[in-house]
């Protein structure tokens, strides 16, 4: 007959296999080594009996190593991770964790800003008027059980700060979306948002994301315009954590022109392309072909109905054949509706 006459505690069993084998199973608890003991000497003792009185005992130690857990922050305030300041409505913040160790440590916290450490303690209140401002702040809590470590961070932000914000119509360009900024702390860039409406709903225009600029000054231009239209845009700054911050709206009306107009292609004269610009005071048939001296149709720029604005065309010296053409004198003519227009330019090599 076998028994175990010492156990290292209760969740430890020692079970019978009925082929006259015995298992031991022991499962340690956090409890059995207590800090700061690294390791610990538990010994399971066994004895042997058989009928006639005859006996053995033996031993097992078993070496238990303390295994660290980390400490837990249990609550923390600003319960929102992302804090954002509007310079001059608050000037300071106070950030706060309560810990528990599963061991029974000691838990110490230290704050950090940017990773630069700055304070000791549960709490630790931070004045932006040490901090500068138009910046993207990061804190974090470290709570430290001397082994091993947890950390609850925040971003603190001011968003970016505009000088300007505004916009300007150029014919046979479109509308300029200007802004400057003071500072851009943390800013990953920008987007601009338009709408045909003011309170209506804001579409995305840029295709990638407008990158921030060295001198603060910015120029969008939004050439997907109709003429008599008016447009609405917002300025979106997204930081790099990823929050994003609204500004305006400011609008603009595209110009409608007054009369319909051939200009003078520029530049004059060109090699190896030049750019013609006409004007629509409202909708119509447009037709824009290139000449030689001759008379001879060389090219075929535009044929297609086309709404009112201010158009641009580009003729790159090629024929219809994609072949180009030898230097000399051509003409341009436009027609649309009753106007009727030519010009003359110049092919030089």
């Amino acid at each position: 007959y076998c028994e175990a006459e010492r156990l290292p505690d209760s969740t430890a069993t020692f079970i019978d296999n009925g082929d006259g084998t015995w298992r031991f199973s022991w499962q340690p608890g956090y409890d059995v080594v207590q800090s700061p003991n690294k390791t610990k000497e538990v010994f399971a003792v066994f004895k042997a009996t058989d009928m006639k009185g005859g006996k053995d005992i033996d031993s097992v130690k078993v070496v238990v190593r303390n295994v660290n857990r980390r400490p837990v922050i249990t609550r923390y305030w600003p319960t929102q991770e992302l804090i954002k300041i509007v310079p001059g409505t608050v000037t300071k913040t106070e950030f706060g964790v309560e810990t528990y160790d599963p061991d029974g440590d000691i838990v110490t916290v230290t704050w950090y800003v940017d990773n630069a450490q700055v304070g000791y303690g549960h709490t630790w209140t931070m004045d932006y008027n040490l901090y500068p401002p138009y910046k993207y702040y990061t804190v974090y809590a470290q709570a430290n059980d001397q082994e091993s470590y947890t950390r609850q961070w925040w971003g603190v932000k001011v968003p970016v700060e505009l000088v300007s914000f505004t916009t300007k119509v150029t014919p046979y360009e479109g509308i300029h979306i200007e802004w400057e900024t003071a500072n851009e702390g943390g800013n990953a860039g920008f987007n601009i948002l338009r709408s045909f409406k003011e309170d209506g709903d804001y579409v995305k225009i840029n295709e990638e994301l407008i990158e921030p600029s060295k001198n603060g000054y910015y120029d969008y231009i939004d050439d997907k315009i109709s003429a008599g239209r008016s447009y609405y845009y917002k300025l979106e700054d997204v930081s790099k954590d990823g929050s994003k911050s609204l500004h305006g709206p400011v609008s603009a009306k595209a110009p409608v022109p007054k009369e319909f107009r051939l200009a003078q292609n520029y530049p004059n004269p060109f090699n190896p392309s030049t750019t013609i610009r006409f004007d629509l005071p409202k909708q119509a048939q447009v037709k824009l072909e290139v000449y030689n001296v001759l008379g001879q149709k060389v090219r075929t720029l535009l044929n297609r109905r086309m709404d009112p604005g201010y158009h641009v065309a580009v003729w790159d010296g090629k024929n219809e054949q994609g072949l180009r053409v030898s230097s000399g004198v051509y003409y341009y003519r436009i027609s649309a509706g009753d106007f009727n227009a030519y010009k003359k330019m110049a092919l030089l090599k």
